[in-house]
């Protein structure tokens, strides 16, 4: 969970709360780990459409020395910024690393 406080004084002040859920599936092959992620976000102070779905694929290869990379490729279904909506098409790619000690 989250709380939002907006610091545009051109918006309404009101603080919002943000709840998130997910669940995830993927498999391991050999040193590589693909699968996606299901995911939604809830603003239940919100007006309007306060539920965005995210369906958001990935690909995780770890090396022998204990460092890995990542790579995620979000993609929200609903209004009010998915695909399947009327809504603009938002979506983000994360690219990451990093190591185990």
């Amino acid at each position: 969970g989250a709380v939002l406080i907006s610091t545009d004084s051109s918006v309404s002040d009101q603080t919002e709360i943000a709840l998130q859920a997910a669940g995830l599936i993927g498999a391991k092959t050999g040193s590589a780990t693909i699968g996606t992620r299901l995911q939604f976000v809830w603003e239940p102070t919100s007006d309007g459409d306060n539920v965005q779905l995210a369906l958001v694929p990935f690909v995780q290869a770890d090396f022998s020395d204990g460092g890995f990379f990542y790579g995620r490729f979000l993609i929200n279904l609903d209004e009010p910024l998915g695909v399947l909506g009327n809504g603009g098409d938002v979506w983000g790619l994360f690219l990451g690393g990093g190591a185990r000690f």
